[in-house]
């Protein structure tokens, strides 16, 4: 009788979709949506509402580190409600302050959770980036790892990356945390200018 309780259960899950754990979602999204994840360095799309993810490697930032004064990284996860988890209109402000600085922003989802990231792209006026699955696999989690593990070695910063916001001048790290403000980013750019 435990055979067939065990023979049945094993069947009935078959049909029933997986649910997978710390996934990054890329495996669920449809034909359509996979439409509108672009490729880091295709050309821009003319309607900002048509604009969604755009997949990137380590390469692909540290090739445009010198295409600003500033480059501000910030690791993102979109479906987050903690307190410390901000609105894309947050980081958006920021940048709008501090654009006049030369500053860049890639703001990087370690998921391609699509309607998460679809309700939020309209309030932001940058592309939105996404860990590429086909480089650094399907679990959210060890994918931002050995993106963080690449950019260390890639960028040659001496210590592991634990902070979700990094700001380099260049190609050097100068500022770390786990919550960007306007106030800290005037004040890591004012220390590294000069200007009081």
């Amino acid at each position: 009788m435990n055979k067939y309780l065990l023979l049945i259960l094993l069947l009935m899950s078959s049909c029933a979709p997986f649910i997978l754990i710390n996934d990054n979602y890329y495996r669920g999204l449809t034909k359509e949506q996979l439409q509108e994840v672009r490729k880091f360095g295709d050309p821009p799309v003319k309607d900002s509402s048509e604009k969604f993810l755009v997949e990137i490697t380590v390469n692909d930032l540290v090739s445009s580190l010198d295409n600003a004064t500033y480059t501000w990284v910030h690791s993102w996860v979109p479906y987050c409600k903690g307190e410390h988890c901000m609105p894309l209109g947050y980081y958006d402000n920021i940048l709008q302050q501090h654009k006049h600085r030369g500053v860049q922003l890639f703001l990087i989802s370690s998921t391609y959770s699509y309607n998460s990231v679809k309700k939020q792209v309209p309030y932001f006026s940058q592309d939105v980036y996404v860990i590429q699955d086909e480089r650094y696999g399907h679990n959210h989690g060890n994918n931002l790892t050995y993106f963080r593990e690449e950019l260390r070695y890639k960028t040659k910063i001496p210590q592991k990356i634990l902070y979700s916001d990094l700001l380099f001048k260049g190609d050097s790290l100068i500022y770390t945390t786990n919550m960007m403000t306007a106030a800290k980013m005037d004040s890591v750019i004012r220390a590294t200018t000069g200007v009081e």
